[in-house]
């Protein structure tokens, strides 16, 4: 978001998840309750001993334990403009449901649909914040009720063991919701940096270096560069893992090709290489994530590297998946690498992986067609993909 005295963007640090509330303009009703959701959407897999499955995950979910359980907020979190902040009007109700068992109400939903429950389940790609919306607490003869501020919500009356469990709630002292803003400005050469929605990672297009939020301040992302052959390439960032694989049989690059594609000779000085995974680290349709990981993991990509981008005017696709969700992807970008072969599938459900080193690479691609393409090894990247995973 942009400075309100100035043009440099900021960025929002919050001690915890952002929170946001409906924008209620009428005047406040008497018994105003403000109830939490989380709202989460991600990259969801499934993955089975045959198969594995993604979805693209955007759900929300009671964060109050005991008060209208179950409930949410349909697609109204995608279309309406809710407001930065805690609700200044009302009583505010915080949420005692963590993030994670929230996932699991959400996941428990969509595998009620399927044939039963997957040994490995991810969601990648996380992006979640808390919602208040706006109920009227009113007595209704001997009992309270529930009216919804807001259209389609969960109005009705209060059972006794929701009447119990909101005034345990309503009764919690008031808790302090804090953030603060960082300035988007290089550190290096004092030149603005873009302003990227969800980016955990930033890069100056003055003195190339890359920068992310590391507590209160910008600290420098470390980062490779391959050189573009062409002026005109973009620059797409992954995240290098190197891999230990306790249960799966390869210790090395030149392993990891032959488990994966038995017929595909590894490259000379292969068998002393790490075994290396290399996840997007942009967003993109379930499967073509995946895909993605999957032809770019087997490519032989040159050793070495820059420090920092071109001093050349360059596009760079920013970085939205953080470190931690890439190497929650690993076991489904693996699983990918073993195609549909039953026993190979098997042992990567059990395997027990280790990252032993993480870095950030940037590749660059040149636009042929409707496709963005790797320069050294044709690896293709849909431009249309792309440009809708920007919104996951």
């Amino acid at each position: 978001m942009p400075c309100l005295y100035c043009r440099t963007a900021l960025y929002v640090r919050a001690a915890g998840p952002l929170v946001y509330h409906w924008p209620l303009v009428d005047p406040p009703p008497p018994g105003l309750v403000w109830f939490p959701y989380w709202r989460f959407r991600g990259l969801w897999y499934r993955v089975r001993e045959r198969s594995t499955e993604g979805i693209l995950l955007d759900a929300t979910v009671n964060a109050r334990r005991g008060v209208r359980e179950g409930s949410g907020l349909g697609i109204r979190p995608q279309v309406v403009p809710f407001r930065m902040g805690v609700p200044e009007a009302g009583r505010v109700l915080w949420p005692d449901l963590s993030l994670g068992d929230a996932v699991a109400v959400s996941e428990a939903r969509v595998e009620g649909l399927s044939a039963g429950p997957a040994p490995v389940r991810r969601l990648v790609g996380e992006v979640a914040a808390v919602l208040w919306a706006p109920f009227a607490l009113e007595r209704a003869g001997e009992h309270w009720g529930l009216t919804a501020l807001f259209p389609d919500g969960p109005s009705g009356l209060l059972g006794r063991a929701e009447a119990l469990s909101l005034r345990k709630g309503l009764d919690e002292p008031p808790r302090e919701w804090r953030h603060r803003f960082l300035a988007l400005r290089c550190p290096e050469c004092g030149d603005d940096l873009p302003t990227v929605a969800h980016a955990v990672g930033f890069w100056c297009g003055r003195c190339g270096r890359g920068w992310w939020p590391r507590g209160a301040r910008l600290a420098p992302l470390p980062f490779t560069v391959r050189p573009a052959r062409s002026s005109e390439a973009r620059y797409l960032p992954f995240w290098e893992l190197e891999i230990s694989a306790r249960g799966l049989p390869f210790r090395s690059r030149a392993g990891l090709v032959r488990w994966a594609v038995p017929y595909w000779r590894p490259s000379d000085g292969d068998e002393g290489r790490p075994a290396v995974v290399r996840i997007p680290a942009f967003k993109a349709h379930p499967r073509l994530f995946l895909r993605i990981g999957r032809n770019l993991t087997l490519a032989d990509l040159p050793a070495g590297g820059l420090d920092r981008l071109p001093p050349a005017a360059v596009e760079v696709e920013p970085a939205r998946l953080p470190l931690g969700e890439a190497a929650q992807s690993l076991k489904p970008v693996l699983a990918e690498l073993a195609g549909t072969q039953y026993r190979k599938r098997r042992a990567v459900l059990t395997a027990r992986l280790r990252v032993r080193r993480a870095g950030l690479v940037l590749l660059p691609f040149r636009r042929q067609g409707a496709e963005w393409v790797e320069e050294a090894t044709g690896a293709a990247v849909p431009a249309a993909a792309l440009e809708r995973g920007r919104g996951i």
